[in-house]
């Protein structure tokens, strides 16, 4: 069960400005075969100005599968070598396995907020 995902982007150090080469924005596809996905989330904006991990929270919506298709729209940052970017360092998934939940898990997820989300993966994990 898929409840969130995190991406952070990818920052040069080594050039001017140390640049972020990130999308401007994410949309979130889950689906059980590969190019056969049942849910599309929302599209999310990603933070213009932080290279720190980010939460895409897909709650109310819980999402069962086994392949995510992360869609990056926005224009790329162009290298000195003339080509363009949008590169993701890290890219993880928040959920829990279909053996841990019960009912009463779903139902008290739907309504915890961050933070209590994010004690509750930890204490699964």
């Amino acid at each position: 069960m898929i409840f969130g995902v995190v991406i952070q982007v990818f920052q040069l150090g080594h050039q001017l400005q140390n640049p972020l080469y990130r999308p401007n924005q994410i949309q979130i596809e889950i689906g059980y075969e590969f190019g056969n996905y049942h849910y599309k989330s929302n599209i999310f904006e990603v933070s213009k100005s932080s290279n720190q991990e980010q939460v895409f929270n897909l709650l109310p919506d819980l999402v069962s599968g086994e392949y995510i298709r992360i869609s990056l729209y926005g224009k790329p940052n162009v290298m000195w070598s003339k080509q363009r970017y949008i590169v993701l360092r890290y890219v993880g998934i928040q959920g829990l396995l279909h053996e841990n939940i019960t009912s009463k898990e779903i139902l008290n997820m739907v309504a915890l907020n961050d933070l209590e989300l994010n004690a509750l993966v930890k204490k699964v994990q």
